[in-house]
């Protein structure tokens, strides 16, 4: 089966991880072509293992190499398309990011006390998912933004723009 780890804090920071560095890590491990994308925190692998046990080796694998924790976010090819195809807001936008945020935890979270400006941002909650869509140059500033950095001290999260998670799944073997 083919996964897509999604690496969290990574690049930011002064937690530097050189895509090189993190391949070669992942090969001597004994999967067979990972292939990094982009700069930040991506690796495609070919596995029999499920994602809960890769999580865990991946996890042990990388503190080993990097002497730093990093969290892992495992998911299928196939889980991946759809959560990418169901992305609920407008695509062809050119004056927003679009992101999905990746929860560990399914259990859904309170936001309403989060109060967002459905001119700046849009945020739908799925379970294990946070659909998210805001202007640019707001990124870091929304409303949402302020909200999810605090709560990611207390859980693990790990976000993607959905043009990275395209050219991840561009990469599906088929």
């Amino acid at each position: 089966m083919q996964y897509a780890v999604l690496l969290g804090g990574v690049n930011l920071g002064g937690r530097t991880v050189k895509s090189d560095d993190l391949k070669q890590t992942f090969t001597k491990t004994g999967f067979e072509n990972p292939q990094t994308v982009l700069a930040s925190g991506n690796v495609i692998i070919q596995s029999e293992k499920t994602r809960e046990e890769l999580k865990l080796e991946i996890e042990a694998l990388l503190k080993k190499d990097f002497q730093f924790e990093i969290r892992a976010y495992v998911i299928d090819f196939d889980s991946l398309q759809k959560v990418v195809d169901d992305y609920p807001f407008t695509v062809n936008d050119q004056v927003s990011h679009r992101y999905i945020i990746f929860r560990e935890n399914t259990i859904e979270m309170d936001l309403s006390q989060v109060i967002t400006d459905e001119n700046t941002e849009q945020v739908l909650q799925k379970p294990g998912f946070i659909y998210w869509k805001v202007l640019k140059g707001l990124t870091l500033e929304s409303n949402f933004a302020k909200y999810y950095n605090r709560l990611a001290r207390k859980e693990f999260f790990t976000n993607r723009n959905i043009n990275t998670l395209v050219k991840i799944l561009a990469k599906k073997i088929k």
